[in-house]
């Protein structure tokens, strides 16, 4: 204590200024930190929960398109077989939603496929392994075929 006294008042002012100055960019810069770790949490929440609809909102719209599917095979199975493609025509130009409908035999034979593609646009549906896996099933199923080269 006595060595402090000793020092010029100019001395002791700095100090004292220093160490209050010191205390409050802690205080100010902890602060901050605490700031930018809440506004991050925030942000990710905020991305979660913006993921969470999103996988929401796929789901309806595939379950959406299952049900649509699954309508319009029951609803073509009602027709007889050469009505089936046109009736089935008329389904996919008002559903919108599907690149195609095909109609498969029970060996897995194509019967017919919606629109009917040209010579260049034909897809070798029988070597694809989501259809093949499909055809093994005995409900509708809504298979996404590989396109081109895996």
């Amino acid at each position: 204590m006595r060595g402090y006294r000793q020092r010029s008042l100019r001395t002791r002012i700095a100090v004292g200024v220093f160490g209050g100055l010191a205390v409050l960019i802690t205080v100010f810069g902890l602060l901050a930190l605490r700031a930018i770790s809440l506004s991050t949490s925030f942000a990710l929440e905020e991305r979660l929960r913006l993921a969470e609809i999103s996988a929401d909102a796929v789901d309806d719209l595939i379950d959406h398109t299952a049900q649509q599917l699954e309508r319009t095979a029951a609803f073509a199975a009602t027709w007889a077989s050469e009505e089936q493609e046109r009736q089935v025509a008329h389904v996919y130009d008002l559903l919108t939603e599907f690149e195609r409908i095909a109609r498969f035999g029970p060996e897995g034979d194509l019967l017919w496929e919606v629109p009917r593609p040209t010579e260049d646009a034909r897809w070798a549906f029988g070597d694809d392994p989501a259809v093949r896996d499909a055809f093994g099933r005995l409900e509708t199923s809504i298979v996404a075929p590989a396109r081109g080269e895996e």
